[in-house]
Formats: C-alpha cells, sequence, structure tokens
C-alpha cells in the first residue's frame, strides 16, 4: 500500500532541494501542525538490509547539512497519509519541538568508554532494588550504575563548556561500559576535540574513543 516514510523532523524555514529518498522517491517538506516533516511517497516499505540502512542514513545526513534543526525518525517510519502523520504526532508534539529547538546549530559526538573489569568487593553498593519492575525502576538501577563510574564525571568536568546536552547508554558488555551522547555546538566542535585529545592521562585505565560529528539520533524524544 502507498505510503509517507518519515524521515526526519526539521526547522520550519528550511528551504533547500532535498534530492530523493530511498526508493528514488521524490523527498517534500509536509506541515504538520506547527512542525515540518522530511518525506517521501512510497509503493511498499523498504526492506531491512545493509543498504537501505545506510541510504536512510545518508538521507539523513544530506538533510541536516540543509536544516539548521532536525530529529530524525528512525527508519521504517511509514504512515498511509499526512493526516495519520499529524494524528500520530499531535499528542507529543510540543515534546518534539522542544527536542527540535534543542539540537538547533548542534550535531552529536558519541564518546565510547571502556574500563577494566573492577572487582565485585571494590565496587560501590547500589540501592536494593526489587527484580523486574516498570520504567521507574529500571531508571533507579541505570542512575545508580552511572554514579558508580568516576570516569563519567572526569568527562563531564573536562567537556562540560562545549556540550548543549548529554544522552547516556549503559553497557553490560566489558570493557565497554558506556556510550556518552552529546550535543555539541558546531562553532565548538573544535573545542570538544581538543578536550577529549587531553583526556587520557585523566581517565587510565580507562579510556574513550570519540566518533562523529552526527545528526542527532540521540536526542530525537521519538519513543
Amino acid at each position: 500500500m502507498t505510503g509517507l516514510y518519515v524521515y526526519a523532523l526539521v526547522d520550519s524555514s528550511l528551504d533547500a532541494k532535498l534530492g530523493t529518498g530511498i526508493a528514488g522517491e521524490r523527498l517534500r517538506l509536509l506541515t504538520v501542525g506547527s512542525a515540518t516533516a522530511v518525506a517521501g511517497k512510497m509503493a511498499q516499505l523498504p526492506s531491512i538490509s545493509p543498504h537501505s540502512l545506510r541510504a536512510h542514513d545518508e538521507i539523513i545526513r544530506r538533510v541536516a547539512l540543509a536544516s539548521d534543526a532536525i530529529l530524525p525518525f528512525r527508519f521504517g517510519t511509514m504512515l498511509a497519509t499526512a493526516k495519520d502523520l499529524a494524528e500520530a504526532l499531535s499528542p507529543r508534539l510540543g515534546i518534539l519541538l522542544a527536542a527540535l529547538e534543542r539540537t538547533r546549530g548542534c550535531d552529536q559526538m558519541t564518546l565510547r568508554l571502556y574500563a577494566p573489569a573492577t572487582p565485585e568487593s571494590t565496587r560501590p553498593a547500589r540501592p536494593a532494588l526489587r527484580d523486574g519492575g516498570g520504567r521507574g525502576t529500571r531508571w533507579l538501577r541505570h542512575r545508580s550504575t552511572a554514579y558508580s563510574l568516576p570516569e563519567l564525571a572526569v568527562l563531564r568536568e573536562a567537556l562540560s563548556r562545549c556540550v548543549h546536552a548529554e544522552a547516556l547508554e549503559l553497557h553490560d558488555t566489558p570493557p565497554l561500559v558506556a556510550s556518552v551522547f552529546h550535543l555539541v555546538r558546531r562553532s565548538r566542535l573544535g573545542d570538544y576535540g581538543a578536550e577529549v585529545a587531553k583526556l587520557e592521562p585523566r581517565l587510565a585505565p580507562a579510556s574513550v574513543v570519540a566518533t562523529g560529528p552526527w545528526p542527532p539520533y540521540a536526542f530525537t524524544e521519538l519513543e
């Protein structure tokens, strides 16, 4: 069934030729309430494949270069009509517009934090939490683990003047212990890179690997 494949929310002032999408469809701007979306009409949802995923990312990057603010949609977001898109976004439109504004003039940098395994006897005690539970319980576990990583405090102290916003993902796959996502103003990317380069002696024996700049995938709040 023909539908709209949605790539991103963008700055309403965007005025640029956006080219074509994954299926070769013409990309267009749709007004969705007080938001603007980049979408294309497709005959069917593209299959999940390395080629399609790369194409989706390349289109997001192209649009990000043309728009001063962008919220990328996840791969495979397709609705029947523009009306359906407006209805789907309506309950969260205020939150999404605030998130879009937060990305203005910024790119995402990603830090992968690697640390040697810490013996159980030396780890800070965590709050006793029952197994299972909902989002609040998971958030408490996430927060208590984050507080037990002193390297995160070092990162934040060193990079605070360059970072506009932060998102954090913790991992249970040592030596990778955390992925730290930073929104960095494009004018500060050079300063950010210089500060990251100075971190190695302060983090040892832990280490950090920086990649980017990327579109702000970690700051979309589209869940």
